[in-house]
């Protein structure tokens, strides 16, 4: 069956258009994100094995409350997780969770499969990449989500105190985004971040280690 609709065919133009543009301009950082991130990639390893566990991940517990009312605001009831990697090389993954099944997923499973299979599109461009930097003992990681169609960027600074090999003090984190270089603070109540051991960690396939504004002069 073949469908002529004038109204179809300018759909179709028109969506075409859209991944057109949003092809042409998914690697298009602005300035002001590219002058605040200061963290540089070297391409050498770190030394950061020497300060804390990372054949693993960190999980950063954030508390929650599921209810608005003045007495559930006492005292929070359920937490939220975020799952970060820190690899030898200087970057980081922060915030990346199983892809493949309906929350709350199967992370560790879905972390083997991109061990063994090799990173797709989807892992590289979904979550925040970033790089990191050690001063003394604080854990300073900027990191930026990948530009998805129509939607704008995300970066962020995001710090740890590093208490012991296998657990992390947040600090808190700022905008990137901002003009007029925010300054850390705590958006909420945070446990520590704590080291999970796993073999199977996904290869770094960073796309931000290929861009020329991230790379140490």
């Amino acid at each position: 069956m073949v469908i002529n609709s004038p109204r179809i065919y300018q759909l179709c133009i028109f969506l075409g258009c859209i991944v057109v543009v949003n092809a042409c301009t998914a690697q298009r950082v602005s300035k002001t994100i590219r002058r605040n991130f200061d963290n540089c990639y070297t391409g050498k390893k770190t030394d950061i094995e020497s300060y804390m566990n990372i054949k693993g991940y960190y999980v950063l517990k954030q508390l929650t409350r599921v209810s608005t009312h003045p007495e559930a605001l006492r005292d929070p009831v359920d937490t939220f997780s975020i799952n970060v990697l820190f690899y030898d090389d200087g970057t980081v993954l922060y915030n990346f969770y199983d892809l493949d099944h309906a929350s709350p997923g199967d992370l560790q499973g879905y972390m083997r499969r991109l061990s063994i299979n090799g990173p797709d599109e989807m892992f590289i461009n979904s979550f925040y990449w970033g790089i990191y930097r050690i001063s003394s003992d604080t854990l300073i990681t900027q990191v930026i989500k990948n530009k998805s169609l129509l939607s704008p960027w995300s970066a962020w600074e995001h710090r740890f105190i590093i208490r012991n090999r296998s657990t992390l003090e947040y600090l808190g984190r700022r905008d990137l985004v901002d003009r007029k270089k925010s300054k850390i603070s705590l958006p909420g109540v945070f446990l520590p971040a704590v080291f999970i051991s796993y073999p199977f960690i996904p290869p770094h396939n960073s796309w931000l280690k290929k861009q020329s504004w991230t790379q140490c002069k």
